[in-house]
């Protein structure tokens, strides 16, 4: 009885320290397109205007939107920028958001080609 209990006891501490701090820290960005116009959609860190990612859009399809993420950016201040036709100046910037642990930014372009949270 007392083996199984030590046993036990060496198992909960092995289980309970398997797990990662880091497996909860995902940070996600998600723009949906309701427009019927394609976007090229950039993520500029705030500090610095630089460029950090970057997808491509396609227009909203039979009724239905269009979703992308960026995902596992690092902590800091961001903005987004939509681009029509592969030009350089954009449609739309969006408002800056403070990008920390566990967040979920949610934003949407809609048919007049404006994003907004």
């Amino acid at each position: 009885m007392l083996i199984l209990g030590a046993i036990l006891a060496g198992l909960s501490g092995f289980l309970i320290g398997c797990g990662s701090d880091d497996d909860d820290d995902i940070r996600t960005i998600s723009v949906c397109n309701l427009d019927d116009e394609e976007y090229q959609v950039k993520l500029h860190r705030m500090s610095d205007n630089v460029v950090v990612g970057e997808f491509h859009l396609e227009e909203v399809y039979e009724f239905r939107h269009v979703c992308k993420e960026f995902t596992d950016y690092p902590e800091g201040r961001y903005y987004i920028t939509i681009h029509e036709d592969n030009r350089t100046e954009p449609a739309d910037t969006s408002t800056d958001f403070y990008l920390d642990k566990y967040d979920y930014y949610s934003f949407s372009i809609d048919s007049t080609g404006s994003i907004s949270r």
